[in-house]
């Protein structure tokens, strides 16, 4: 390689290293605790058994040694490797809140549970809630009893209970009769954007 060539490399591969550099620094990981602070900090998933958000530890400095981060003292964390977002919620049929993450934000909220079923397989379930209303559990896959105990007509009803408001809506959504998580998503989203049908 000629030198003009080498030290044209050189400086467009530090300006390339500079660049993605500062990106990843803008991209950092944050805890927010019960007191609504925001932290900075470095996360880190288990190297095992990673699940869905919940066992993951993390430090606020270098010096710092790993803690876990706990559903009861911690009500979001960020973790950047992924670009997700976890909130602690309690969700039905438990006491103590867990990390899940938000797919829908809006008039409802909606948050997606994964656990961990036989084997690999994990077991997607979504809970909703209107405004500051308690979790509702309005879709599960696999199982016919959901995770906090309740059938598939109990989470229509939950569903068609949360969309009431909207009755040209909710009158849609019951007619489509899909029950589907694409369904249900656009449902809500279009109830959270106040779409008149």
């Amino acid at each position: 390689m000629k030198p003009q060539y080498l030290y044209v490399f050189t400086v467009m591969s530090m300006m390339l290293l500079l660049a993605s550099n500062s990106y990843a620094q803008s991209q950092e990981s944050y805890i927010v605790t019960n007191r609504n602070d925001t932290l900075k900090c470095a996360i880190k998933r288990p190297l095992l058994f990673d699940d869905f958000g919940n066992g993951y530890k993390y430090r606020l400095t270098k010096k710092d040694s790993y803690k876990p981060l706990i559903a009861d003292s911690i009500k979001a964390y960020y973790f950047a490797e992924d670009s997700i977002t976890y909130f602690a919620e309690v969700l039905p049929g438990n006491k103590k809140p867990r990390f899940v993450t938000r797919l829908e934000h809006g008039k409802i909220n909606v948050y997606q549970d994964k656990a961990q079923s036989s084997g690999r397989n994990t077991l997607n379930t979504w809970y909703a809630s209107k405004l500051e209303g308690p979790l509702l559990e309005i879709k599960t896959e696999g199982l016919t009893i959901g995770a906090s105990g309740n059938n598939r007509d109990d989470r229509k009803k939950n569903l068609s209970d949360l969309l009431a408001d909207n009755p040209s809506l909710a009158e849609q959504f019951a007619r489509k009769n899909d029950f589907g998580f694409k369904a249900i998503r656009e449902a809500i989203q279009q109830y959270n954007v106040g779409v008149k049908q």
